[in-house]
């Protein structure tokens, strides 16, 4: 190993090998670097270190599947070496923790039976348990280093264990090292988002390797041939390699072929290996290009065709010139790169012949591989009845393993083969089976607008033939998945369609449709329609003991007791929950816990609030379902809650959407946005880039488009916040209905922005805004007389906040205008107050202090009580520095701390400059008048606001008339 001596020092010391630091002191690491920048070897290196010194390693290695990928395939090696190294420590564990056992090698093969209708699904909290005790056993012998390499092919499973592993809080004499590929993780990798995570957790060290220097280099160069290059060729070398080891070994094996021709590009520099092998030998590590990064001894055997001597010697040249590596009863290309190159340099026709022959060899020896490595094959070969059976079995594994991204995948890759062969002859789910499986998974994996898209599409395919049944069944999964994206008419429609064509009697399709049928009523606040239905259904399940069916279905019916008592409602969820837990209901219990979480939020009680949403998140995290709807919108409340608590770097860190579905990334993104917009970053990229998400999720829409309004009024565009009004009220209308109740804060926030923006509007400007102002009023007021009108539940603190803001912008605008009904100061004091002590019992941190902001403004004009005064900009000042609010911290910096109201002396020039400023002149315009330049004018402006101690040229305007000044 060459030029990383202070790398291995550094891994050594983090892990705990360097004997400076006890065992006690395991720090758990990260290794980044570009592919074939030495990751490998230097892991190598610290295995012959640590070995050296007494500890033990175990590597499992993440292979690129595409999107055929098998769950938890690394843990699958790591336990085969353990339970081959420490067998007497396994056979213990293994009694003591049986779920451990779905991870060996043997029960991932197809003749072991996982993934079967008769294998029970394990329970994945167990299964990260047993993990864990696992590595702790072995590591009470002696120390122990656990090594994931390449986590940038690691499938979600293993990067949701590894998460459970780097964040337990005791070592137990264990350390993981985690290494993957920096220049592999493109913006939207999945990996980005555990990164982050890992990488915040106490105890874990990050380690990014670079590339070597130009001198490191050329030591590695005169190590690896023993013929000295000269210069030139030395110098081409290290250009070309740019630090990387592994390009620097290939072109210095290039170079000493006959002619020292060097290949330009990279596939063909790698392949120039290949021609130093013989036939057999070129043959074999194409054959074994097909199987992947590693193939098993045993399956490359049965499909190369050639007898046992022939294919050792053919194995023995190939390793011996580093095309590959003897590795546990298997071989692994030396670099991916090499094997991908091999791969994709193979004919048309010869991958179909290999592909077919792997297909053969895995069907005769089940023991060989997984079901999804065998659907893989077959589909590369055309093999369709088998790559559509395999993937059935891949697909039922992968949720035994609690992996439903992987399912769906699978289920929808059938499904294709099952649409595309009309003449498939073999036994298996039909189209709609298939395509509610992919539904239900794709919503387990957080991604109903997928769900929903797969489900209409199939249900437009449905012939006239198709049965009253089927179409009741897609129907319902259709409004299901439709209900989680915000269509209320049309879910409503397609579960009612269902219910009518579904038979009447017992019958367990007809429960499932009813029990839907209830949720989906429920949700849109269908309240008696929904008990008729959710009693229906809980009385049928009852009667076919159905208990998860049963306990769906009182879990909507506790729900619609919110209607009355909070208190029995609440008493009602947590019976719901227990019950869902015993029957192990997951969605059920799921729903019950956010419901819980959602009816303390709405009454401000935060703490009761962030302990259910805290305890659905992880209940969907142990079930590898973080992203399914109800735990999606439990993990959205927890950011807003922190948002509003003011923790906004915890809020940035929870908002990383690299590894979820586009719709929930928006949402997240639009909150990270509102913490930019409040910090004065520039977000208008993020804002357009949200743009396409405002009638696809609302909860994006009433969140971004604020901060399109507030972005205006900061660039004085008062006829842009009309417009980003219109248009989001336009998206909406069709999605709930034209006087949806966050139309409120949508007009607060728009005559708000709108104030913001009048010091530099012309007096002709502010005569034109006076009227959208009023129709933005009398909105808001049409949305509370029909909230009213149709006895909905009372606002809860954060309601009564914005209705308080709605009124207090009013009048401020009507004041800032010098309107007509503009309020009197003591008025206009009161509502400001009354908005104080309403964001206060919120508690929004933020926009407590922007309130507060604006009531010092107030009083100041007024001449109010300078105390009160100076304790309300301390308390702004306060906040607005520990959220980094720089724009809040602009309008409080025209605030004066000290002085009193006292008697203001303007200069002669101030008292007409003032009189210009009255009549809505910008500083150009006013400079023309009294023939003095733009920027006196400004410093005249200036002195003018701080004398009267205004934050705004129309504030001073105000002021002044109040003191006479004009």
């Amino acid at each position: 190993m060459v030029g990383r001596d202070a790398e291995l020092g550094a891994v050594l010391a983090s892990i705990g090998v360097d004997p400076h630091r006890g065992a006690d002191r395991l720090t758990d690491l990260l290794i980044a670097g570009d592919a074939g920048v030495g990751k490998s070897r230097l892991l190598a290196a610290v295995r012959e270190e640590a070995e050296r010194r007494g500890w033990s390693m175990v590597s499992g290695h993440c292979l690129d599947f595409g999107d055929a990928d098998l769950a938890y395939l690394p843990f699958s090696e790591v336990v085969g070496q353990l339970v081959e190294s420490w067998p007497t420590a396994m056979q213990q564990v293994l009694q003591a923790h049986p779920a451990l056992a779905k991870l060996q090698p043997g029960r991932r093969t197809r003749s072991a039976g996982t993934g079967s209708d008769d294998d029970q699904a394990v329970d994945r909290p167990d299964l990260y348990r047993a993990m864990a005790a696992a590595l702790a056993a072995v590591a009470k012998q002696n120390p122990l280093i656990l090594v994931i390499d390449d986590c940038h092919w690691a499938d979600r499973s293993t990067r949701e264990l590894l998460t459970f592993l780097l964040s337990r809080g005791d070592p137990a004499g264990f350390a993981v090292i985690v290494s993957y590929r920096a220049d592999d993780l493109h913006r939207r990798h999945p990996l980005r988002r555990h990164l982050a995570e890992w990488g915040r957790l106490g105890g874990v060290d990050r380690l990014q390797l670079g590339p070597l220097s130009d001198a490191a280099v050329r030591m590695l160069v005169s190590q690896l041939s023993a013929d000295r290059f000269d210069e030139r060729q030395l110098g081409d070398v290290v250009d070309r390699a740019e630090g990387n080891a592994f390009f620097v070994e290939e072109l210095v094996n290039a170079a000493g072929e006959p002619g020292g021709a060097v290949p330009n590009d990279l596939a063909d520099l790698l392949l120039v290996r290949l021609d130093r092998l013989d036939e057999a030998a070129r043959q074999v590590v194409r054959t074994a290009s097909v199987g992947g990064r590693r193939v098993s001894h045993v399956l490359l055997e049965a499909v190369v065709d050639l007898g046992a001597n022939e294919l050792e010697t053919a194995l023995r040249s190939a390793v011996d010139q580093n095309v590959l590596t003897a590795d546990r009863g298997g071989y692994a290309f030396r670099h991916a790169l090499l094997g991908e190159a091999v791969h994709d340099d193979l004919l048309p026709g010869e991958r179909i012949r290999l592909h077919t022959r792997y297909v053969r060899a895995l069907q005769d020896d089940p023991a060989a591989g997984s079901a999804a490595g065998l659907a893989r094959h077959a589909r590369l070969a055309h093999d369709w009845p088998t790559a559509f059976s395999a993937g059935i079995e891949a697909a039922r594994e992968a949720n035994a393993v609690g992996a439903p991204a992987s399912a769906a995948g699978h289920y929808l890759r059938a499904l294709e083969i099952r649409a595309a062969e009309s003449d498939l002859s073999v036994d298996g789910p039909g189209p709609v089976d298939l395509v509610i499986s992919a539904g239900e998974a794709l919503m387990l994996a957080g991604d109903p607008e997928r769900a929903e898209a797969v489900l209409r599409e199939q249900y437009t395919a449905m012939g006239p033939g198709s049965s009253a049944i089927d179409q009741a069944r897609l129907l319902a999964s259709l409004a299901r998945a439709g209900s989680f994206l915000d269509g209320e008419q049309e879910s409503l429609e397609l579960s009612a369609k269902a219910v009518r064509l579904v038979p009447e009697g017992l019958s367990v399709v007809r429960t499932e449709i009813m029990v839907n049928h209830a949720k989906v009523l429920g949700a849109w606040g269908r309240i008696a329609e929904a008990e008729q239905a959710g009693l229906e259904a809980l009385a049928m399940a009852e009667q076919l003991q159905r208990n998860d069916l049963a306990s769906d279905a009182a879990t909507t019916l506790s729900a619609l007791l919110g209607s009355g008592s909070t208190e029995q409602m609440r008493e009602s969820l947590r019976a719901s929950v227990e019950r869902a837990a015993s029957a192990g209901a997951f969605e059920a219990e799921l729903r019950g816990r956010y419901l819980l979480g959602r009816s303390f939020q709405d009454q401000g009680q935060y703490s009761e609030a962030v302990g259910w949403f805290e305890s659905a998140v992880e209940l969907a995290a142990d079930r590898h379902s973080r992203w399914a709807p109800y735990a999606f919108v439990a993990y959205w409340q927890l950011c807003w809650i922190r948002y509003l608590q003011g923790d906004w770097e915890q809020v940035l860190a929870m908002t990383v959407v690299d590894d979820q579905p586009p719709l929930t990334g928006a949402v997240l993104t639009a909150l990270r946005c509102t913490i930019g917009s409040a910090r004065g970053d520039d977000i208008g990229r993020e804002l357009a880039g949200l743009r396409s998400f405002w009638t696809r999720d609302v909860a994006v829409a009433i969140h971004s488009a604020p901060l399109e309004m507030i972005l205006a009024g900061r660039r004085g565009q008062p006829e842009s916040i009309m417009d980003r009004y219109a248009e989001v009220v336009a998206d909406l209308t069709p999605v709930w209905q034209e006087w949806f109740d966050a139309r409120l804060r949508l007009a607060a926030v728009a005559i708000g922005a709108i104030a913001e923006a009048l010091p530099g509007c012309s007096s002709q400007q502010r005569l034109a805004l006076r009227d959208p102002i009023e129709r933005l009023h009398a909105d808001a007021l049409e949305v509370l007389t029909r909230r009213s009108s149709l006895a909905r539940q009372r606002w809860g603190p954060e309601g009564r906040a914005w209705e308080t803001r709605l009124h207090a912008e009013t009048l401020r605008a009507r004041w800032l205008l010098g309107s007509d009904d503009a309020p009197g100061a003591e008025e206009l004091i009161t509502a400001w107050k009354m908005c104080e002590e309403a964001f206060a019992r919120l508690g929004h941190v933020h926009e407590l202090a922007v309130v507060r902001t604006a009531l010092v403004g107030v009083l100041q004009a007024a001449g109010g009580d300078q105390p009160q005064v100076q304790e309300l900009i301390a308390a702004a000042r306060r906040t607005a520095v520990a959220l980094g609010a720089k724009p809040l911290l602009e309008r409080l910096g025209s605030h004066r701390d000290t002085a009193g109201p006292g008697p203001v002396e303007l200069t002669p020039r101030e008292g007409e400059v003032l009189r210009q400023v009255a009549e809505g002149h910008s500083n150009g315009e006013i400079g023309k008048r009294l023939f003095i330049a733009t920027k006196t004018v400004s410093v005249h402006v200036s002195n003018l606001m701080a004398k009267l101690g205004a934050s705004s040229r129309t504030e001073a305007v105000a002021m002044a008339r109040r003191r006479g000044l004009i």
